[in-house]
């Protein structure tokens, strides 16, 4: 086809010699075969080889966009743009940005390849309240739209008096004040502090978060449960 178009291409100053008539006819053929070359990829982007084509097509945009984030300095693959739902990774883990609010903060880490939470260390505490003791960290976090952080205590909690005081921690991906934990103390003096500087009083875990969209109904889909509460599927 590249061909034919060439030599069309370089027969034009003997075509435009040609008679009105002639040069209509080939005006109509020309517009002919487009109409039908147009057809053709209508009806091949619709089969399996069109799919492929469309799926190269996107690799292709994909691997663009790489090597230009790549020559703007910035990792392949990563987006950390808060406002986007679920960004993508980097090196096959989520971006999350944190700051640290004192120079002797502990930067968030992970104890071992498989642990689930993000192991945070105390910076300094205040048993001032009779309800609780508080911890900080002064560590805040940015954490990507579409994404949660929940503040667990660590397993070694259950050595120590402590108990959270609300269960467990959210973190909005909106927040950007300073990570604390307030432990209530169940067995001994409310005062009572049981990590120092340095310790680990807690960890962070990231977890996606589908948004929804609400809807209100006259009735929900009935099931076999059904309004059965505390303790209806037994002990």
């Amino acid at each position: 086809m590249l061909k034919l178009v060439k030599n069309f291409i370089a027969n034009i100053p003997l075509i435009l010699t040609l008679p009105l008539q002639v040069l209509v006819k080939i005006f109509n053929k020309i517009c002919m075969f487009a109409i039908a070359a147009s057809s053709f990829l209508h009806v091949l982007l619709k089969t399996d080889t069109g799919k492929q084509l469309k799926l190269l097509e996107l690799k292709i945009r994909k691997a663009e966009s790489i090597a230009k984030k790549q020559k703007q300095g910035a990792p392949a693959g990563a987006n950390l743009d808060s406002n986007k739902l679920y960004p993508e990774t980097v090196m096959g883990k989520l971006p999350l940005r944190f700051k640290k609010l004192d120079d002797n903060a502990f930067s968030p880490e992970y104890s071992s390849d498989g642990a689930a939470g993000l192991d945070l260390r105390c910076t300094w505490s205040n048993a001032g309240n009779p309800m609780y003791v508080e911890y900080g960290t002064d560590i805040s976090v940015e954490i990507p739209k579409g994404y949660v952080g929940l503040l667990f205590p660590r397993s070694s909690v259950s050595k120590t008096p402590h108990m959270l005081a609300n269960s467990v921690g959210v973190i909005d991906s909106d927040y950007r004040g300073e990570i604390m934990f307030r432990y209530k103390n169940v067995v001994m003096e409310q005062d009572h502090v049981e990590y120092g500087y340095g310790e680990k009083v807690g960890q962070l875990v990231i977890l996606p978060l589908p948004l929804v969209a609400l809807e209100e109904v006259s009735d929900l889909d009935t099931t076999g449960r059904g309004d059965g509460g505390f303790g209806s599927t037994g002990r």
